[in-house]
């Protein structure tokens, strides 16, 4: 996929390139014939900046996708969580996000041997829970710090927080979590499960305001093996 859609962001940057040259040589010659030429050239340089800046985007946005699946690499190495985190982050659509601040209080942790790209399922799965349970207003934290061997990561959110009910069979396989603060259908459980293969805990705290997810993985597990 990530070849597919590099090929044809190739051509239209090349073809962006040639329309700019053509306009800035044909620009002079036109400016004296027409008035209107000098507006006409200086709107099609925003154009063609704008246009550069998507085709930016569009690459940074395949990128992430490699990383966020790592198909090159083997299943199970060690991993910077910080970057894990930022990768995923930057595949959430800003329109998920809306207007939440998003705080990172990153520690200090070594890398871990894991499987990033199960954890980087189950960092996608909590964080898009708390940016849809804010509704594109509130405050979203990330915490990561080292607890003695192992590392742990706190996925916190200001919003509406979780009944008691449905804190009680949040990870329960057979939640049904049509109109419940979730919309993931299994995503809970899966990310449950995955953080437990590592040999890993994934709990549900509830604070003052909100809801905290906290992830602790070893930092040498089951998963080196």
């Amino acid at each position: 996929i990530a070849h597919e859609i590099n090929s044809p962001i190739g051509a239209v940057r090349s073809s962006v390139d040639t329309a700019e040259a053509a306009i800035r040589r044909l620009g002079p010659a036109a400016q004296a014939t027409d008035p209107t030429a000098e507006r006409t050239v200086a709107l099609a340089g925003d154009v063609f900046t704008s246009a550069r800046q998507g085709l930016v985007r569009i690459g940074n946005l395949v990128e992430s996708l490699r990383g966020f699946a790592r198909l090159d690499e083997t299943e199970v190495q060690e991993a910077d969580l910080h970057q894990e985190l930022e990768t995923v982050l930057s595949l959430i659509e800003l329109s998920v996000i809306g207007n939440v601040a998003v705080e990172k209080a990153f520690g200090t942790i070594p890398q871990i041997t894991c499987k990033p790209r199960e954890l980087n399922q189950v960092f996608m799965t909590l964080l898009v829970n708390a940016f849809e349970a804010l509704k594109g207003e509130g405050r979203l934290t990330i915490r990561t710090k080292r607890l003695g061997s192992d590392v742990q990561i706190s996925i916190s959110d200001s919003g509406p927080g979780i009944s008691r009910e449905l804190a009680d069979s949040i990870f329960d396989l057979r939640l049904n979590a049509k109109g419940a603060r979730f919309g993931m259908g299994l995503g809970l459980p899966t990310s449950r499960r995955i953080v437990e293969r590592h040999g890993g805990r994934l709990i549900l705290n509830s604070p003052a305001e909100g809801a905290e997810f906290t992830i602790t993985l070893p930092i040498q597990g089951p998963a080196a093996a």
